[in-house]
């Protein structure tokens, strides 16, 4: 009970605080002054409720950065409204994940998930590093093993980088796209589907893409991937507080 109160509070005084640095974003913005010119935040027809929206999950994911140490995991995973998609079944299934600045609450949810695995690595796997796991070889080859079984495991799809890479776009931008999430798919036989957490009504919601079937080629993962950036695009452009580089400029992506 006690945790649930400090979450609730926690995110009341962010909601609250948000409204300052979105104004003075705002301003800056109006002004030509603006250190984020470029980002995602800054397109032509931005709000100050836009803003808010997105300023408030980017304090959330600062004050909420340190669950395991204070004792608020279960807590933070009663935020997120975890709901199977339409037509789910009981196989294995790899989640292309849209990278989301609500990481906590989604790694502190997934610990508690006996079948659910959150793939992840670089600056992310160090702040979360108690319900994540690691995207090396022998990580790679259990993981494969738990969707074989049935388990569920998310990958971050916008995880910008050239391994395992294509070049392709996103939000009008070229990008070097990771294969990981469809060659997992590809080499465990299971769906991938594209997965997007908006935050909604004091929780966590996941929408989800139509499930995608991969073989082991390079041209079918390849489409597969670009099919889950164009989901992953249009929620970041529907809603850009679900995304965590939302206030980045693209050279940072």
């Amino acid at each position: 009970m006690v945790g649930k109160l400090l979450v609730s509070a926690g995110l009341a005084s962010c909601s609250a605080a948000a409204w300052f640095p979105a104004l003075a974003h705002h301003l800056a913005i109006r002004r030509g002054s603006s250190r984020r010119s470029g980002s995602l935040a800054e397109e032509s027809d931005v709000t100050v409720s836009r803003l808010q929206e997105i300023w408030f999950a980017r304090l959330c994911r600062e004050l909420f950065a340190w669950p395991s140490r204070s004792g608020l995991g279960s807590a933070l995973a009663d935020r997120v409204a975890w709901s199977p998609p339409d037509g789910a079944t009981d196989d294995g299934c790899v989640f292309a994940l849209l990278a989301t600045p609500w990481s906590h609450f989604l790694t502190a949810w997934a610990a508690r998930q006996p079948a659910v695995h959150v793939l992840i690595d670089g600056n992310w796997a160090r702040r979360t590093r108690p319900a994540g796991v690691r995207s090396d070889g022998a990580c790679l080859r259990g993981i494969v093993r738990k969707l074989r079984n049935g388990h569920s495991v998310a990958v971050v799809a916008d995880a910008f980088c050239p391994h395992r890479a294509f070049p392709a776009t996103f939000l009008g931008r070229p990008v070097r796209g990771s294969l990981l999430a469809a060659q997992l798919a590809a080499v465990a036989g299971v769906p991938l589907r594209p997965l997007a957490f908006i935050w909604e009504r004091g929780r966590l919601h996941p929408h989800f893409g139509p499930p995608v079937h991969v073989a082991r080629d390079r041209n079918s993962q390849i489409s597969a991937t670009a099919s889950v950036l164009r989901f992953l695009e249009n929620e970041v452009r529907r809603v850009p507080a679900a995304w965590n580089k939302a206030l980045k400029r693209p050279e940072r992506w």
